[in-house]
């Protein structure tokens, strides 16, 4: 059995996009994204044969026994002989006003994309095979905002101890942005991406919510959502 899965979103939605991988134990994988940077997300992943970009997979010539679509961009030379996900199930519409739209819907992202490969959702979370190369501080709380105004608000509002908090510096490789996040025990964010990798790190994670969201928010037990004034980001 050969699966051909394609994903040409953005890296975080990729990376959510792995846990399909859990339950795809047997066969041979290949994956499509849409560049280099989110290929790396597979570089220590054993279970993906080949992952391609999508202007690699331009050159690749073969017919796939499977091919799961999990965004909504086509391939016009995946070539399959079963062809499932966005474009082919029935409730693609619905995901895709719910992902790019406002349309609200009772799911998370996981379940989201186990509903797009046909298969069912039984608490799957992120498939990456990395361990970080840096040790928790311990009582360390890591902030990793993106808006400046909300460190002083989230300060005050939970009446944080100042001496604990270290600022995540950014970084643009994946691998990277885990060794940071690995120095804490504790991520407040309102960032998406760090959020699911600090869940992925196990961290306990403080999401602070300053959008409304269309789908759940899964934690897996190991957070809390707290909602910010959209006053603040303005």
């Amino acid at each position: 059995m050969e699966t051909l899965i394609v994903h040409l979103g953005k890296q975080r939605e990729c990376f959510v996009s792995t846990c399909i991988l859990k339950a795809l134990d047997n066969g041979k994988i290949d994956y499509v994204v849409s560049d280099e940077k989110t290929r790396c997300i597979f570089k220590y992943n054993k279970k993906v044969r080949n992952v391609y970009t999508k202007q690699k997979f331009n050159k690749v010539n073969k017919e796939y026994d499977k091919v799961i679509y999990l965004d909504p961009e086509q391939l016009s030379n995946a070539r399959g002989k079963e062809k499932i996900g966005f474009g082919y199930n029935k409730d693609s519409k619905k995901f895709y006003d719910a992902i790019f739209g406002n349309t609200k819907i009772n799911k998370n992202m996981f379940q989201v994309y186990f509903d797009l490969a046909n298969m069912k959702w039984h608490g799957e979370s992120y498939d990456l095979n990395y361990k970080p190369k840096t040790k928790a501080k311990k009582h360390r709380t890591g902030l990793a905002l993106s808006n400046i105004n909300l460190k002083r608000y989230i300060v005050k509002k939970m009446q944080l101890n100042k001496s604990n908090l270290w600022e995540v510096p950014y970084r643009e490789n994946i691998f990277k942005k885990i060794d940071e996040i690995n120095r804490c025990n504790n991520i407040i964010t309102d960032d998406h991406f760090v959020m699911h990798l600090s869940i992925f790190m196990r961290k306990f994670v403080l999401f602070l919510k300053t959008l409304p969201q269309t789908t759940k928010i899964e934690m897996f037990g190991k957070g809390k959502i707290f909602p910010v004034p959209l006053s603040l980001i303005k």
